[in-house]
């Protein structure tokens, strides 16, 4: 498999591409049967959808990445899942897979997580009552509040704090 080198010593992404093709169409030519070609165009086109899979991954990542940093920079605001599709530009059903396929939880469950972490922080300042707690993490109802924190947490507010 010869390779043109550009004048630079490197190819270019087009002159690589059209190296490729050729030693492509050269492979099918060689070939001596049918089974040959299927089993060449078998392994190209597993190569292309290994490819596609990947690119998909990396984007998915980024919008995974862009969620979760919305979600850091706005938990103590009511986030919806419509909020955040709207942000990533990407449908709601859509970020609900992806949040359980690559974090193993659902978005409801990942802001909560995000904001009983905040919470935690801040009811290690004596000065805050649990309702304020509550309102600060972007929950305004503080007997919910409390609910949430022992199921995340397992214990109450006023426990961890005494704790």
């Amino acid at each position: 498999n010869h390779i043109r080198l550009s004048i630079k010593g490197q190819e270019t992404a087009s002159e690589e591409k059209a190296s490729t093709m050729t030693n492509l169409y050269k492979l099918i030519d060689e070939s001596s049967n049918i089974l040959e070609i299927h089993e060449l165009l078998a392994t190209v086109a597993g190569n292309i959808v290994s490819r596609i899979n990947q690119y998909n991954k990396q984007n998915i990542n980024v919008i995974l990445q862009q969620a979760i940093k919305f979600i850091h920079n706005n938990y103590r605001n009511s986030i919806t899942l419509q909020d955040l599709a709207d942000e990533t530009y990407v449908s709601t059903y859509y970020l609900s897979r992806m949040f359980t396929k690559e974090l193993n939880k659902n978005f409801v469950d990942y802001l909560n997580e995000v904001r009983m972490e905040a919470a935690r922080e801040l009811l290690k300042d004596a000065t805050y009552k649990t309702y304020e707690v509550s309102e600060m993490v972007g929950i305004s109802d503080a007997h919910y509040f409390s609910k949430l924190f022992k199921k995340y947490v397992g214990m109450t507010p006023t426990e961890f704090r005494n704790g």
